[in-house]
């Protein structure tokens, strides 16, 4: 992996071997709450992306939100911004996007935010998922473990 996140030691690691079918191909790593929770479980994964070029992290970022537009039931983008990633002391362009939505019509509604950096010809996604009324503190680790993301 050519990066490093830091994850509470009580959420469950899901290397990309153990993915069940339905986690999209670029996906590396998952992290899953300790606190099951039988709607949703809160989590938070990283995707790489092989670029043909290097692009804009804030161009990358709106085409994978307009690809989950269509994929997601209920769209509904709540921000979507560029701001400057510190990575290791170095600020490298990105962009932050929160949206709501389901995965199918009658599943539960999912709050997302997602982080999308490129670097080189390589793009990460960052996504934490979790219901709009999850706990607090949970949201709080969620925002943590996006912001401890290190490109190597």
């Amino acid at each position: 992996k050519n990066f490093t996140i830091i994850v509470p030691e009580r959420w469950e690691v899901i290397e990309n071997n153990s993915f069940i079918s339905n986690v999209p191909k670029d996906t590396v790593v998952a992290f899953r709450n300790d606190v099951k929770n039988e709607v949703f479980t809160s989590n938070v994964n990283v995707s790489q992306t092989a670029l043909e070029k290097e692009i804009l992290s804030s161009d990358f970022g709106k085409g994978s939100l307009k690809i989950t537009k269509d994929t997601i039931v209920n769209f509904k983008e709540i921000s979507g911004q560029e701001f400057e990633y510190n990575n290791n002391g170095t600020n490298i362009p990105a962009y932050v996007a929160e949206f709501e939505g389901k995965s199918t019509a009658s599943g539960p509604i999912v709050h997302f935010k997602q982080v999308f950096i490129v670097k080189g010809k390589t793009a990460y996604t960052i996504t934490a998922a979790y219901t709009p009324t999850e706990a607090e503190n949970v949201v709080k680790t969620t925002d943590e473990m996006l912001n401890s993301l290190t490109l190597n």
